[in-house]
This record gives structure tokens, C-alpha cells and sequence, in this order.
């Protein structure tokens, strides 16, 4: 299976509850992913995470506001 194969199958499990206390972790140090249930483990994963996703979503605010000052509208339904 091919890298790209194998990121998104992970992609998907990782959205997935199972119920259990485990998780699929990877870090930025390129290690690659394992299953854990070590809270440390966990906890380190959701900071660089969540650190990950402020970076990506940071633009939008300024996009956000371009939007609303200079967009076109949205076009409104009239309720029937």
C-alpha cells in the first residue's frame, strides 16, 4: 500500500469513535503513527494539533472579513 493509501485510511479511523481509551498518534517528527492509550501520548498529539489547525484556520479570519465587507451577497429564498 502506498503512503497517500495508508495517510487516508488513518485519516478515517481517526475521526472514528470507538469507545475504547485509544488513539492513533503521529507526530511532526516523521516516526510515523501508532495506536496508544499513554494520556502524555495523547495529550502532546492534541496540542500539536490543535497548534496545526489555529495555523490553517488563522487566513480565514481575514478572508472571513473580505467576504462580508466586499462579497457579492448570498442570494435569499423567499419561503414558500
Amino acid at each position: 500500500m502506498g503512503d497517500r493509501s495508508a495517510r487516508l485510511i488513518i485519516s478515517e479511523l481517526r475521526k472514528i469513535d470507538f469507545g475504547d481509551e485509544f488513539i492513533i498518534v503521529s507526530f511532526s517528527d516523521g516516526k510515523g503513527y501508532y495506536r496508544t492509550n499513554d494520556i502524555e501520548e495523547i495529550e502532546a498529539f492534541a496540542n500539536e494539533m490543535r497548534s496545526r489547525a489555529l495555523n490553517i484556520f488563522a487566513p480565514l479570519k481575514k478572508a472571513n472579513r473580505i467576504i462580508r465587507e466586499y462579497g457579492t451577497p448570498a442570494l435569499e429564498f423567499e419561503r414558500i
